[in-house]
């Protein structure tokens, strides 16, 4: 490291320290990654990084934008061993005792907000490949619900939550935050009992010890190749093919909600932008965004669909 990145390293360390309570700033985590950026990418081909640690804070994504913001331009990590109010979808509160990989990184964004849309997708792909090479003996039962969970075994075992700061491309302090949560090692007893899905932990599923530190390092690293290529690809075909094998509750009848209606059908795949594709009698339906209601629905009927007022 040179000396004026050292300087630089010890500003930030000493301003992370004076200005968030319990952190711990790691310095330069990933130095440089390879990437297959154009070779006028302003990094060179390579992602710079800087990593905050917590030991407990309320929520990485809150943390990441608010550090995000006091370094504009920088991609940024923030983990934490537990958060005290860890957020998914909607606003519901995501469990994260000690044991799991809490993480956030912000992504500068180096194009228009909207062209961000499909990101979960590429999140969840880049958490089901690091998962996959972390606990290979479980990697063929790994799926992705869409949008943004991951499965093992039918049991939920990550989520994601994208977001966005304020501003586009003209503003250097734009970034796309990426939420990580990926149940590692710890007693599935001590989540409440009335989850959404049930959970496991990739210990409980490997029956042995995988080290939290190790799927954040995994996370992290699919997180960035993903992301870099995504910026010069877009969501691409071949994403979309392992997002399809992957796809979770294909061929089975699902609900979900679309915005202004309630719609059920047959779950047939991801089209080319992403979009999820259900069966109805009146034609299939491109889901955009939504949510899925409930896990199982025995009616057999195929196509129902309220409005709502």
């Amino acid at each position: 490291m040179t000396t004026r990145r050292q300087d630089d390293y010890h500003r930030k360390r000493a301003r992370a320290a004076s200005q968030y309570g319990g952190v711990e700033w790691l310095g330069e985590f990933i130095d440089a990654i390879e990437s297959n950026g154009s070779s006028d990418d302003p990094n060179g081909g390579t992602v710079a990084m800087q990593r905050v640690n917590f030991d407990v804070t309320d929520s990485t994504n809150v943390q990441a934008r608010r550090i995000a913001a006091q370094y504009p331009g920088e991609c940024v990590l923030v983990t934490a061993a537990q958060q005290t109010a860890g957020r998914g979808r909607n606003g519901r509160q995501w469990q994260s005792p000690r044991g799991g990989a809490w993480m956030s990184l912000a992504w500068p964004m180096r194009n228009a907000p909207g062209t961000y849309a499909t990101a979960s997708l590429v999140a969840a792909v880049s958490v089901l490949r690091a998962v996959s090479e972390i606990v290979p003996e479980c990697a063929d039962l790994l799926q992705v619900k869409w949008p943004n969970d991951l499965l093992l075994r039918g049991r939920k075992v990550a989520g994601i939550l994208c977001e966005q700061t304020l501003g586009g491309t003209a503003n250097p302090s734009a970034a796309l935050l990426i939420g990580v949560g990926v149940n590692v090692d710890f007693d599935v007893a001590v989540l409440p009992p009335d989850l959404r899905h049930p959970a496991t932990t990739l210990r409980q599923e490997s029956n042995r010890a995988v080290m939290v530190e190790h799927v954040v390092n995994g996370v992290t690293a699919c997180l960035i190749q993903l992301l870099s290529d995504f910026e010069s690809e877009g969501l691409s075909e071949a994403l979309v093919e392992e997002l399809q094998s992957r796809l979770a509750y294909i061929g089975m009848i699902r609900t979900f909600d679309i915005a202004s209606h309630v719609a059920s059908g047959r779950i047939a795949g991801i089209d080319p932008l992403g979009r999820l594709m259900i069966q109805c009698v009146g034609g299939d339906i491109a889901i955009t965004a939504g949510e899925l209601l409930n896990q199982e629905d025995d009616t057999g009927f195929v196509g129902h669909t309220d409005l709502r007022p």
